[in-house]
């Protein structure tokens, strides 16, 4: 990374603005992608960086090998993900430099070059470039926990990133710039974390009871805070996240989270203002479909959450994943979430949660359950939807048993009131106490012989 005056230059890449669209693989090997030969003709891309953008994650290549005449790159490993990237953009390429405000560097010299924005004040301009991935490490062992340490009214800054992939959702191979392992009790309170190359804040194994408060934290190259990791464990929990203001990050792996929960049970988000982020504001859980976890009991409540979900699809304002009996997602303000995203997202089976007291306005979808279960939405407020304002889709496999009850629902729009995808005769869903406000016709698709919301309230114990 390269910071001039504190903020981030862009490194050089083409195109400048917008992006590249990418076709199928070449062959089995997921290392052979075919494009567009017009897209690079006459470039220096060899050796350069492909940052390819899947549906909910991104991905990192050297191009090995350009072959104009049949449109193929190959990539020096394959891809990660399973799915084929739709987008892509070059990276610190020489080509790129032609802008003004970007660099490169040349491992082969061992040289940055830089294309200042202002070439007048480059002399007297602070360069930085980062040579650390980790600032600060709050390290206890086993049977003997850090206590009791508070950093408070600090700036961190400055860290550079791994060049590695970053998992298949959220980041989750990223580690932080301030770390706190078997930690107990400790806290940030009042600190400015900015420009770190990965997420800001991690809290791993063994953390619990502490507390990351009423800092600001702003252009992160992954995201903003995570509890927790991929494998069950019940040392990390019971930590709070809030009062801080979160934003602008996923500066180099897009997928990253506002604030991220994994395998941690009994956590509190809260008063958090999260926004401006390419991907998920808030995420918790890390199990697909149902089965024994140790994600369960954590409250979301009290934050606003705003201009999420701005370049990755499949996620929304806050998201959650597998069994969570005990979790409450209460009293939350989410507003102008991008692209397909949804205000709550419920997906994968998640079980046991409570949805209640939201105002969600201006998303594609209020509430999307995807193979959720026996959660009970009450008291929300909705308006402004897109495209639905519930979707359900997996209906075929674990899905039923959700309420909705006393939610105030407002449309002018031509939005759809329910889409549903995969419907069975299995699935239920309680509509009680409901009101619906406006001109829209509340109607209903994918659903055999229920056509608007009204015949669902009439009939929603058993709808054919």
């Amino acid at each position: 990374q390269l910071f001039v005056d504190g903020d981030r230059v862009q490194r050089a890449r083409i195109p400048r603005e917008g992006y590249f669209h990418m076709g199928a693989f070449a062959g089995e090997t997921r290392a052979r992608v075919m494009y567009s030969p017009d897209d690079l003709k006459g470039r220096r891309v060899n050796h350069a960086e492909l940052l390819l953008y899947f549906v909910w994650n991104e991905g990192r290549r050297h191009v090995q090998h350009v072959d104009e005449k049949n449109g193929i790159l190959t990539l020096d490993a394959p891809i990660y993900s399973p799915m084929v990237p739709d987008r892509y953009v070059v990276e610190n390429t020489p080509d790129g430099l032609a802008e003004k405000g970007s660099w490169c560097f040349d491992p082969g010299k061992g040289e940055i070059q830089w294309h200042p924005a202002d070439e007048a004040g480059a002399a007297k301009a602070e360069v930085v470039v980062p040579l650390l991935n980790e600032l600060v490490r709050f390290q206890g062992r086993k049977g003997k926990p850090v206590r009791h340490i508070t950093l408070s009214g600090m700036t961190f800054a400055h860290t550079d990133w791994f060049e590695c992939d970053s998992g298949n959702q959220s980041a989750v191979a990223i580690g932080s710039a301030i770390s706190f392992e078997r930690a107990e009790s400790c806290s940030l309170l009042g600190n400015r974390i900015v420009n770190v190359g990965t997420y800001a804040v991690g809290l791993y194994r063994g953390c619990r009871l502490n507390r990351i408060e009423d800092n600001v934290i702003s252009k992160a190259g992954a995201g903003g805070v995570r509890i927790g990791g991929e494998a069950p464990d019940e040392s990390t929990r019971e930590n709070v996240v809030a009062g801080n203001d979160i934003f602008e990050c996923g500066q180099i792996y897009p997928s990253g989270i506002g604030v991220w929960i994994g395998q941690s049970s009994g956590n509190r988000v809260a008063r958090n203002r999260i926004h401006d982020l390419p991907y998920t504001g808030i995420s918790v859980g890390w199990t697909w479909g149902p089965g024994p976890n140790t994600h369960k009991a954590n409250r979301i409540e009290g934050n606003t959450v705003e201009r999420v979900m701005r370049l990755l699809h499949d996620g929304g304002a806050i998201y959650l994943l597998g069994e969570s009996y005990g979790t409450e997602v209460k009293g939350n303000v989410i507003r102008d979430v991008g692209g397909s995203g949804s205000g709550v997202y419920l997906d994968e089976g998640c079980t046991g949660v409570r949805v209640s007291g939201n105002r969600i306005a201006r998303c594609a979808v209020a509430f999307a359950l995807h193979g959720a279960r026996d959660n009970l939405f009450d008291g929300n407020g909705v308006t402004g939807m897109e495209d639905c304002t519930i979707s359900m889709s997996n209906c075929q496999s674990y899905m039923a048993d959700n309420r909705f009850r006393r939610n105030r629902f407002q449309s002018e729009s031509k939005a759809l009131f329910i889409k549903a995808n995969g419907w069975t005769r299995r699935f239920v869903i309680e509509m009680t106490e409901n009101e619906f406000q406006g001109a829209c016709a509340w109607r209903i698709e994918g659903v055999p012989n229920l056509e608007t919301a009204k015949d669902w309230m009439r009939a929603w114990k058993r709808p054919r």
